[in-house]
């Protein structure tokens, strides 16, 4: 994961802060990692920074405002009316 995150970091210069999750996937959104943990079996998810130089960290879950909204943008882009994003932490 580590040479994943360097070569992001090489190639993307304006961006200080990556989060992983378990499956490999890179986010420069802290809440957009969180939500497609939800998917996985392995709800971990690692924060990189930059100009730390440090390897993966927990990231705090979802808060009820983070919830509602990813559940309000989800909504708007389906059709529906409600989402249900749960916290398994």
């Amino acid at each position: 994961m580590k040479d994943r995150v360097k070569k992001f970091f090489d190639r993307n210069k304006a961006v200080d802060v990556l989060h992983s999750t378990s499956d490999g996937f890179l986010f420069t959104e802290k809440q957009y990692a969180k939500v497609h943990s939800l998917t996985l079996e392995d709800k971990y998810v690692g924060e990189w920074n930059r100009n730390e130089n440090k390897s993966e960290q927990d990231i705090e879950p979802l808060s009820d405002s983070e919830k509602k909204q990813v559940n309000n943008k989800k909504s708007k882009k389906d059709g529906t009316t409600k989402g249900n994003v749960q916290n398994t932490k």
